[in-house]
């Protein structure tokens, strides 16, 4: 095992930013940092270690936010995480890196173009539909780490008040995170290196989530958050050819 300086580097800053985004929006680490961390790191490395740092991050987070805690929206959302875990967890350990990181990089600029230029109405329906979209969440989570988008959209169209869409996004996150991590962990993706890594890096997530949550308070989400979809997209599109390079190869 192997760990170089500009990897430790490079995953503490984008794990720093990913982190100040999830205290900013309730979500967004691993959309954020893992593809500036696949630039240097395998998915098999990035997508755990995103993971992982997820739960670190939000932890902290929900015990600040907890009064606004309601068990009845999150729980439908945390029924479908035991099989997305398991489709996703299959296809990091089975499908080629390289179609991966495409997969990841066309989610990513697709969803990202869908925050910028939709405007989703609220469509409040029956919360356990929550339990499909808990599914897809949590399987694009334990294949590419980047499940919340899907998450996010499914609670925005509910139309529940802001800190109460923060706090079930953060808590479904923290549940997520700990049963994608168990599954990384019982198929051998957790090695020496993710912890390493992680250890370097939980200075730079709690700085980067202290940001986050002092800049919810102090500046319009909307505003930061089309700036951090506008670099997702051109981080994307860099995953997307990388991996199409990977591929042909």
């Amino acid at each position: 095992m192997i760990v170089t300086f500009a990897e430790v580097c490079l995953t503490a800053g984008a794990l720093a930013l990913g982190s100040m985004v999830q205290g900013l929006a309730g979500f967004g680490l691993t959309i954020v940092a893992l593809p500036i961390m696949s630039l240097i790191l395998p998915m098999r490395t990035g997508t755990p270690l995103c993971v992982l740092s997820g739960l670190v991050c939000s932890l902290p987070l929900l015990l600040r936010l907890r009064k606004d805690f309601d068990w009845r929206k999150l729980a439908p959302l945390t029924l479908g995480n035991v099989f997305g875990v398991i489709i996703g967890t299959f296809a990091l350990v089975y499908v080629p890196e390289g179609i991966i990181r495409m997969l990841m990089g066309a989610f990513i600029v697709f969803f990202s173009l869908l925050f910028l230029t939709v405007r989703l109405p609220v469509i409040p329906v029956n919360h356990w539909w929550g339990v499909l979209v808990g599914t897809a969440g949590a399987a694009v989570s334990a294949a590419f780490g980047g499940g919340g988008p899907i998450v996010t959209a499914w609670v925005a169209l509910q139309g529940w008040k802001r800190d109460t869409v923060k706090t079930t996004l953060i808590a479904y996150f923290t549940i997520s995170s700990g049963i994608v991590s168990t599954a990384h962990a019982f198929a051998g993706l957790i090695d020496a290196k993710v912890l390493l890594l992680l250890a370097a890096s939980l200075v730079p997530i709690a700085l980067g989530a202290a940001g986050g949550l002092t800049l919810y308070k102090c500046i319009s989400t909307k505003q930061y958050t089309h700036f951090v979809f506008l670099f997702l997209i051109i981080m994307g599109i860099i995953m997307f050819a990388k991996g199409w390079g990977m591929a042909v190869h």
